[in-house]
């Protein structure tokens, strides 16, 4: 797993940003179980990655090449594992500087299991955009190209083929089913689905 290790006795996430070195453990005893210790190690990544994606109070930037969802200020919280009871929610969560304190954040979170992948990711940069440029709606083919970004990442993580990869398909699905969505964004879709089938062909 990416930037985390399995010691005797629990999980180390690592990772170094610009020469300093971030590190938390999470062990089996304290977390109740290798499992729950494993679990709890990729959602501090994840979580952990999401906000080095884009570091800085959130500007009224709006497109970002290197941030996992290509908004500013909009993250990705994937799901644990598939989804269930004891999962931490899959969301997709946009963030602005609060309007009393330049140094603080109101944040919004849009969950896949009720608004689908298009739905949540939509909508959290929608948000996020009308907030800082006093509610100006996002142009379909800025989102639309944000969104293709955001797509290769997803695929990435469903490409390590862990638990986590049936609900990330599933979310997949969403999209294909949602009449909101543009067609140039459900063609994008489309065509990852049918590559990784033949892949997954290919390899068999």
């Amino acid at each position: 797993m990416k930037y985390i290790s399995r010691t005797n006795v629990g999980y180390m996430v690592r990772k170094r940003v610009n020469g300093r070195l971030y590190q938390s453990f999470f062990g089996d005893s304290a977390c109740g179980g290798e499992g729950a210790a494993k679990q709890a190690a990729i959602a501090y990544r994840d979580q952990f990655l999401g906000f080095l994606d884009d570091e800085a109070l959130p500007s009224r930037r709006f497109k970002n090449v290197r941030n996992r969802t290509g908004v500013v200020g909009v993250a990705w919280y994937p799901p644990i594992k598939e989804e269930g009871e004891d999962s931490r929610e899959h969301v997709i969560r946009a963030r602005v500087t609060n309007d009393k304190s330049s140094q603080r954040l109101t944040t919004r979170s849009w969950a896949l299991r009720r608004y689908g992948l298009w739905g949540a990711y939509f909508r959290a940069a929608d948000w996020r955009h009308r907030e800082v440029n006093r509610g100006r709606g996002i142009p379909e083919e800025e989102i639309t190209a944000a969104f293709e970004i955001f797509l290769s990442h997803y695929m990435d993580m469903a490409d390590l083929l862990d638990e986590r990869l049936p609900a990330l398909m599933h979310g997949l699905e969403t999209v294909l089913n949602d009449a909101s969505a543009p067609d140039a964004v459900k063609a994008m879709v489309e065509g990852k689905i049918k590559a990784r089938r033949g892949q997954r062909r290919t390899n068999a």
